[in-house]
């Protein structure tokens, strides 16, 4: 039989404490309660930033416009000086704790991790500038509703990939 954790012979109401089990049990749920709030915070201040980069791409976007009337252009100019304002916020605030690899590495990270928002983004922005009158009036609209598409997997991307913290071994854990 397939031992799935329980044991018959333990009775919780007469059996010691085990105090390891409750201590590791409470040191598991301060480090969920830690992390979910340093997410949570740091969800906060990359959307901050990344709102303030929205500001920078739709300037781009309506000075490229202005200039060359083609909105493809006026998107990847918007894409490349936008990715390049969040990431430098990013790494000063954000994941300020993510430092260790040379920035030239964590920028190169950024804008590639920052395809896969872009693709969401522009699946949904181009999708509407094409597809629906109104959003090819009001171009502003469409950049505001792709960004709103791809601002989750860019957030994921950043804390998972590009400013995944070092970690160091403990070198007296030897289950790793």
């Amino acid at each position: 039989m397939k031992d799935i954790g329980i044991n018959p012979k333990h009775d919780p109401d007469t059996s010691p404490v085990d105090s390891s089990s409750a201590s590791t049990a409470a040191y598991d749920s301060n480090v969920l309660r830690t992390s979910s709030g340093k997410t949570a915070k740091q969800f906060l201040t990359f959307g901050l930033i990344g709102g303030s980069g929205v500001v920078v791409a739709m300037a781009v976007i309506n000075i490229m416009m202005a200039w060359l009337q083609s909105f493809l252009i006026a998107n990847i100019a918007a894409f490349f000086v936008a990715v390049t304002w969040n990431f430098a916020l990013n790494r000063r605030f954000t994941f300020k704790e993510s430092t260790h690899r040379p920035v030239i590495q964590q920028w190169a990270m950024f804008i590639g991790s920052s395809t896969f928002g872009l693709a969401s983004n522009w699946t949904v922005s181009f999708g509407l500038y094409y597809n629906i009158p109104l959003f090819k009036e009001h171009y502003n609209l469409a950049v505001l509703c792709g960004v709103a598409a791809g601002f989750l997997v860019n957030f994921v991307c950043a804390k998972h990939i590009v400013f995944k913290p070092c970690i160091e071994a403990d070198p007296t854990d030897l289950n790793k």
